[in-house]
C-alpha cells in the first residue's frame, strides 16, 4: 500500500535537493539527490524491498516530471539554468526521467534494506 505522505514529502525534497545539487555539481549531483531522498523514503516506508522500490520509483518519476515542468517555466521566463534542458530534446528528457526512475527505485530499495 502506498504511503502518500512519504511520497509527497519525497517529491518535494527530491525536486528541491536535485535542483540545488544539480546546479552546483551537474547531473551527478542531481542523481545523488534522487538516490539520497528516495533512500530516505524507502527507509521510512519500512516494508519489504519491493515496496521500497515502488515508492522510490514513484517519487523519482513524479519528481522528474515536476523538475522538467519547473525547468520549462524557467526557460520560458528566461531565468536560471532552465534553457540548458532543451539541448537534448524530447528524447533526452525521456531518457533522463527513466534514469531518475531507476536511480529512485534503487534508492528506495536501499532504504528499505537499511531499515531491515
Amino acid at each position: 500500500m502506498l504511503d502518500y505522505r512519504e511520497v509527497i514529502l519525497g517529491i518535494i525534497l527530491t525536486v528541491i535537493s536535485s535542483m540545488i545539487l544539480g546546479y552546483i555539481f551537474g547531473a551527478l549531483g542531481s542523481f545523488t539527490a534522487f538516490l539520497i531522498v528516495t533512500a530516505y523514503v524507502g527507509y521510512h516506508v519500512n516494508e519489504d524491498l519491493v515496496n521500497g522500490y515502488i515508492h522510490g520509483s514513484l517519487v523519482a518519476a513524479m519528481a522528474g516530471i515536476f523538475s522538467f515542468l519547473i525547468m520549462m517555466v524557467m526557460w520560458r521566463i528566461g531565468i536560471g539554468p532552465g534553457s540548458t534542458i532543451m539541448e537534448f530534446g524530447v528524447m533526452g528528457i525521456i531518457i533522463g526521467i527513466l534514469i531518475d526512475i531507476i536511480v529512485g527505485g534503487s534508492g528506495g530499495a536501499i532504504g528499505s534494506a537499511l531499515r531491515r
